[in-house]
């Protein structure tokens, strides 16, 4: 479980990296300053190392709930193989996860859509891959 935990959080870490980086306007705008956290954006410019460490504690966290709660249903899953199910679980946290933090952020924030499709779009491939990866471990 630990290892699946793991490797749910590196793919998750390298997913959401690369889309900051390809969003990094979005962060550095100066008229979205007052949305990030001071834990996120102390100061101008990248986040510091604490953040990084914050997001790999709690992506951790999160990653062994996420284990955790396959190995649960897992026998309940709809589909017959490994990678299938692992897909369909990812699919699932999307939807019942995911989904519903991008229309309340929509809702409640005033961020660029394009950028709340994005977390959108990390968040997808991030539970479906880490999914995936999870029920490939857990076999």
């Amino acid at each position: 479980m630990i290892l699946a935990a793991i490797v749910f959080v590196i793919i998750s870490q390298v997913i959401h990296t690369v889309g900051a980086m390809l969003t990094m306007g979005y962060y550095t705008d100066p008229s979205l300053a007052g949305m990030w956290s001071t834990l996120m954006m102390p100061t101008p410019g990248p986040p510091p190392a604490e953040f990084f460490i914050y997001s790999i504690i709690i992506g951790f966290v999160v990653a062994v709930i996420f284990v955790k709660v396959y190995a649960l249903i897992e026998k309940a899953l709809p589909t017959k193989t490994i990678g299938g199910k692992g897909v369909f679980y990812g699919g699932l946290l999307f939807l019942v996860g995911t989904v519903p933090g991008f229309l309340s952020t929509f809702l409640t924030l005033n961020l660029p859509v394009l950028l709340i499709l994005d977390w959108t779009v990390e968040g997808l491939l991030a539970n479906v891959i880490g999914g995936f990866t999870i029920a490939k471990i857990m076999k």
